[in-house]
């Protein structure tokens, strides 16, 4: 590794674009100290929704806050587009983390989360006492607060990721996941086998499916924050051959076209 220590990793949060498009009173908080995006939104009580969730490559977890009803799950990323269903006429909080952090004493493996959802008393029973806490609060920062503090110690584990995990995440979010596999293993000095076995590991899946989500993570990014953003420049910034190649990037999980997402955004 060109680096003996990786302190601090630059990288965006992957969006959720739905979250924020369709979602009522949609708010959100990004925690330096725990590298963590909080969020929080409502569903109207006219009807249940179904809001689109993308591939992010993140950990998802989300806590039902109506009074009486005490759940949360735990959602690893999907791997293609999928429709969730949120209940009417409730309030949501949650929070979405890289895979950089560890979890502590969870009964399931990262690679069991990944495209998965589990009930998060089921994944960490010692986070039971402290749930109905965090629901029954109703503003968003005393939520945050209460986390940080009652949950966060019971959720992650003090242990971090080993070292080669966090350089070869490091990599990939520098680049927005155009890289490949043959050069980050000659970079780290490991077979592009072992590298593979250990990421699927720690991360729940190939490094090159990760790259592809980075990528077309980082472009989606781009476009929803510029308006002005054309397609061209996500092409040069991020490695696609060309228009076709970032159409298919975005096809093959599951979403709409640039351009169908762009008017979603002129029009919202």
């Amino acid at each position: 590794m060109k680096n003996n220590v990786v302190n601090k990793i630059d990288f965006q949060i992957p969006i959720q674009p739905d979250f924020e498009l369709k979602a009522q009173h949609y708010s959100e908080y990004f925690d330096q100290s725990t590298q963590i995006l909080f969020y929080q939104f409502k569903t109207n009580n006219s009807y249940a929704h179904s809001i689109r969730a993308i591939p992010d490559g993140c950990i998802d977890i989300i806590f039902w806050c109506n009074k009486g009803t005490y759940h949360s799950d735990v959602c690893g990323s999907v791997l293609e587009t999928n429709f969730i269903t949120l209940l009417s006429n409730t309030e949501y909080f949650g929070l979405r983390f890289l895979p950089t952090k560890d979890l502590n004493q969870v009964n399931y493996s990262i690679k069991e989360i990944v495209d998965n959802r589990i009930q998060l008393t089921d994944a960490i029973p010692s986070v039971y006492p402290f749930i109905e806490e965090i629901i029954s609060e109703s503003e968003f920062s005393k939520r945050i607060s209460l986390f940080k503090n009652l949950l966060y110690p019971q959720i992650f584990s003090r242990n971090e990721k080993p070292l080669m995990i966090k350089y070869i995440l490091e990599q990939i979010y520098k680049t927005k996941g155009n890289i490949k596999l043959k050069d980050l293993a000659e970079d780290i000095g490991y077979s592009t086998r072992y590298l593979r076995k250990q990421f699927d590991t720690h991360v729940g899946m190939s490094p090159k499916l990760y790259c592809r989500i980075t990528r077309f993570q980082s472009s989606l990014y781009m476009l929803h924050n510029n308006k002005q953003c054309k397609k061209l420049n996500v092409i040069l910034d991020h490695g696609y051959f060309d228009q076709s190649h970032l159409i298919n990037d975005f096809k093959s999980f599951g979403y709409v076209s640039p351009n169908q997402y762009m008017e979603q955004l002129y029009t919202r």
